[in-house]
């Protein structure tokens, strides 16, 4: 896949899990409605959550391992017998997971409500049995959803959320009066069973099963190898995430929620819509190019995405510089989210949204080392990373509140940047950039361009008089035009491929227009 269709792909990619963000926020909005902030519906967060997370772990971690040693087996029946193995394997793990999470729901429920009282304990335990079934969902549809990503098809995988959002919002609507909180349960468990039924047809369509010893195939081997340091990676990251939340609920009050709404602007829109899509499209080029290139050659690949990706990425911390205080403000202020909870959240956002571009570097260069087969070493910067995040996160939230928690975690980011790129090598990133002058300059036109659209910005937002929401839009507008602009008119990397693009449609259109 070359680069142009890489970031066509991407666009497109991004279009649909912007549209299943926007029915999740629809999700959230309607279940507040129904069920505010009752006891039963912590009962069901919290099963929801540790389910959820079961289901996490295996749609990010399986996936990768999946495409790289697909795509390195040249015979048909190689592929099938892996993909065989890696299915009867996490079936008959999931079927495990199920058993035990039924056993042990009266055990968990414990752990997990230890502040509940006995009626919503046992309610809590009932939700752990009716949605563990989706272990094993979750299970099948993460192999179907690697198989697809190494045939370049990444739409399906991501509907996961679209086909929740969707039984979940008709299932509070009109079978609430009837089950009360346990419609949420059968919400979700119709919305990922039809998410399981589609990945599954794909999978049979895409490949062909036979019953064998999964360890017996020394390709499944060689995926659990590199599987489980994902995985392990996967759960330190959440990790971080919990002792975040720890270290601000000892801050002041608000803070746990404000981590909570400036991530939903940050973590679950720019980085899982943009940045980590990007990482999951360009695995498949990875792990083909990695059988023929050089590590020159698929670094200097990476480059050219960077390249183009970054500036947007930049154009986003930007944005939310900007702009961030009125966006959480038109989002999020209301009833008892009042001007100093708009404060509070703002400054996470700017904590955050410095680590934009730290974030797409480590995308890019983690599935750089997954092509290669190496996630030990993506396993061992997030490991450092994380360190080096909690104890910033302990001294500068001491040092400036809650924001410094937001702040730690971005230099986190470029902590595990450093580490990933040292494993690299000096020498062979001097070899990628060996055109210096080109590198300097285009760092340049980017750093003048990007410097003008937060000018722009803030000079719109000062002059404007208008309600709050056409000040924004406006600003927005004339913030995204400049930077499109001045990309053309400097000639940057992303405004040659914007405009060669373009040009290539029209040509296509005429040559069409004649033909007919």
């Amino acid at each position: 896949m070359k680069n142009s269709k890489l970031v066509k792909k991407g666009l497109g990619l991004i279009v649909v899990l912007l549209v299943v963000k926007l029915f999740g926020f629809l999700k959230q909005s309607i279940i507040a409605w129904k069920f505010g902030t009752s006891a039963d519906l912590d009962a069901f967060v919290v099963a929801d959550g540790y389910i959820n997370m079961f289901g996490q772990i295996l749609l990010t971690a399986v996936p990768p391992a999946i495409v790289t040693l697909y795509l390195k087996r040249h015979y048909e029946n190689e592929r099938n017998d892996f993909i065989s193995s890696s299915v009867i394997f996490l079936a008959v793990s999931g079927i495990v997971l199920v058993l035990l999470n039924i056993i042990l729901s009266p055990v968990l429920a414990g752990l997990f409500g230890n502040s509940f009282d006995d009626l919503h304990k046992q309610q809590l335990s009932s939700f752990i049995r009716i949605l563990s079934p989706l272990i094993i969902f979750a299970c099948i549809a993460s192999v179907s959803s690697g198989l697809l990503q190494s045939k370049n098809r990444f739409i399906p995988e991501k509907m996961l959320g679209l086909f929740l959002s969707t039984s979940i919002i008709i299932c509070t609507i009109f079978v609430s009066p009837y089950l009360g909180i346990y419609s949420l349960s059968i919400g979700f468990v119709v919305g990922y069973l039809v998410y399981f039924i589609m990945m599954l047809i794909l999978l049979i369509k895409n490949a062909s099963f036979r019953l064998q010893n999964p360890f017996k195939n020394n390709t499944f081997r060689r995926f659990l190898k590199n599987v489980f340091p994902i995985i392990i990676g996967i759960c330190i990251v959440d990790t971080s995430h919990l002792i975040d939340r720890i270290i601000a609920s000892s801050l002041e009050s608000g803070s746990v929620s404000s981590l909570y709404y400036s991530q939903l602007l940050s973590g679950d829109l720019i980085n899982s819509v943009i940045i980590v899509s990007m990482g999951v499209l360009l695995l498949p080029k990875l792990s083909i190019d990695v059988q023929t290139k050089t590590k020159t050659e698929l670094l200097k690949s990476i480059r050219n995405v960077f390249n183009i990706a970054s500036p947007i990425i930049v154009l986003f911390t930007a944005i939310y510089l900007v702009s961030g205080e009125k966006i959480v403000s038109i989002i999020f202020q209301r009833g008892e989210f009042v001007q100093s909870s708009t404060a509070m959240v703002y400054s996470c956002v700017i904590g955050y949204s410095i680590g934009f571009v730290f974030m797409l570097i480590k995308e890019i260069l983690v599935r750089y080392f997954y092509a290669l087969e190496n996630t030990k070493t993506p396993m061992f910067a997030n490991i450092i990373g994380i360190l080096i995040n909690i104890v910033l996160s302990l001294f500068l939230s001491a040092k400036i509140g809650v924001s410094g928690i937001a702040l730690a975690t971005s230099i986190s980011y470029f902590i595990s940047d450093i580490v990933l790129l040292c494993k690299i090598g000096f020498k062979n990133l001097k070899s990628v950039f060996n055109d210096k002058h080109h590198s300097l300059w285009e760092l340049l036109k980017n750093s003048i361009i990007i410097l003008a659209v937060v000018i722009i910005g803030f000079l719109i937002q000062h002059v404007l008089n208008s309600s709050i929401i056409i000040s924004l839009i406006i600003s927005l507008m004339s913030m995204i035009l400049v930077f499109i602009g001045l990309s053309y008119i400097f000639k940057t990397d992303l405004g040659a491929f914007a405009f060669n693009t373009i040009l290539n449609k029209i040509n296509k259109k005429k040559v069409l227009s004649k033909k007919s």
